[in-house]
């Protein structure tokens, strides 16, 4: 009959060289654990995230009663967040004659920079005369883009919990909205109201992100999000051309 060996049990450490080697085994034990675990969440409401390099860029028209000619910016993940329309009835200063001279039709406070991507309502270079139908012409520039700044939110949470340092990488979307086209008339307040808008977006910065994420196997989630970007991008250039017409036409 083969008898089994007794199992010897295991001594606790009792030498200082013993009681090290075993305390420096734990640690690595606590730093794998707390390598998986979960980062926290970003929080876009802080303002380093809004606006990536300078805040928004304003440029007041030639006719400045008219409002603006040119806003710009860099939108970061938290760009408008929590911010709702804030434009003033009574700006640009054209738009009161305007709505005595045209009463059959609809004129607003248009936003360049749309007020969900931080734009500034109550700043005349910052807004434009558009007729009902201008305005809706311009949302289908902007609703791509507020869809694309969700998805961009998306991309960074998932970066963020694959460790990755995320506020190093300035990862966002370019808008450049313009006021191109011909005044509707030479004279006032026809020369304050214009017959288009140039809206333009552009992802900056991707390839920082996407290089971040090369050595990550879990990567999936921020590399769906990072190409819906740019397609929801793609979809607002192609509406960037913004008619501004008299309602009806």
């Amino acid at each position: 009959m083969v008898r089994e060996k007794k199992k010897n049990p295991v001594s606790p450490p009792s030498t200082p060289l013993e009681m090290t080697l075993v305390g420096i085994a734990k640690k690595k034990v606590e730093v794998r654990r707390s390598s998986r675990a979960r980062k926290a969440p970003l929080n876009f409401t802080d303002k380093y995230w809004q606006f990536f390099g300078d805040l928004p860029s304003y440029r007041v028209n030639e006719h400045q009663n008219a409002g603006g000619r040119h806003s710009s910016a860099i939108l970061g993940p938290g760009a408008g967040l929590g911010k709702g329309s804030d434009s003033v009835g009574d700006k640009p200063q054209a738009i009161q004659a305007i709505k005595k001279k045209y009463p059959g039709t609809t004129f607003i406070s248009g936003h360049l920079l749309n007020a969900d991507f931080g734009g500034d309502g109550k700043d005349h270079k910052n807004l434009t005369v558009l007729t009902s139908t201008g305005n809706a012409n311009h949302k289908k520039f902007d609703e791509p883009i507020k869809k694309a700044l969700m998805q961009l939110r998306t991309a960074y949470q998932a970066m963020n919990e694959l460790g990755i340092d995320v506020k190093a990488i300035r990862y966002g979307i370019k808008v450049d909205i313009e006021v191109t086209g011909k005044e509707w008339g030479d004279t006032y307040p026809n020369n304050c109201i214009f017959k288009s808008l140039t809206c333009k977006a552009k992802v900056v910065n991707d390839d920082k992100a996407l290089a971040e994420l090369v050595p990550h196997k879990n990567r999936e989630k921020a590399d769906a999000a990072i190409t819906a970007v740019q397609h929801l991008v793609d979809e607002a250039n192609a509406n960037g051309e913004i008619a501004n017409l008299p309602d009806g036409e």
